[in-house]
């Protein structure tokens, strides 16, 4: 049986570390999303279109991705890095009325959601590292808001298999370790 994973969490968490980690390491497809068009297109959607419109342009790109996906899944395992719930979460952040046009109907759903989560002083450490500090203290706000629904995601999205990992103390490999040995336990 193949199975369909999602790694999703904020900025910093360590989500394409693992997910690359978990295609390398594990023999998973490694997906990236947004894909292909979509991706060209999202530095431009992200600072130039309203919520909605940035939305409706990240939802049609999960669509698209579904479709891929489910093509994917054919011969292999596949593990998205990001998917629905980062396309919920970062605009319900921005905006609390996405959720009356929030759908996830025709799409395929992951078996299992992974939601990476780091404390806000060890992501400040990550982005220096990699020189990406401005890039935090510019999204702070929204981040912030972001990991709170990141946090509570079962309440709003009730439908998706979700666990919760910290990512503070454990190397890329540990995390990848710990979602393999979750997936053991589902059978998987």
């Amino acid at each position: 049986m193949k199975i369909f994973i999602s790694i999703d969490g904020i900025d910093g968490t360590g989500k394409t570390t693992v997910a690359k980690l978990l295609g390398n390491k594990f023999g998973f497809i490694y997906y990236k999303s947004p894909a292909d068009n979509f991706e060209k297109l999202r530095s431009n959607v992200d600072k130039d279109i309203n919520v909605f419109g940035r939305y409706s342009y990240y939802r049609l790109a999960v669509n698209y991705d579904s479709i891929r996906i489910s093509e994917l899944l054919k011969r292999n395992n596949v593990v998205s890095d990001r998917y629905i719930l980062s396309t919920f979460a970062y605009h319900y952040a921005m905006n609390k009325k996405i959720k009356l046009i929030y759908d996830d109907k025709n799409i395929i759903k992951p078996n299992i959601c992974f939601i990476l989560h780091a404390s806000f002083q060890v992501l400040e450490k990550r982005f220096i590292m990699g020189n990406n500090f401005d890039r935090i203290i510019e999204n702070i706000t929204l981040l912030k808001k972001v990991e709170k629904i990141f946090k509570n995601i079962s309440n709003y999205l009730p439908n998706f298999n979700v666990k919760h990992i910290n990512t503070d103390k454990l190397s890329e490999n540990e995390v990848a370790n710990k979602i393999i040995k979750i997936l053991r336990e589902y059978g998987y």
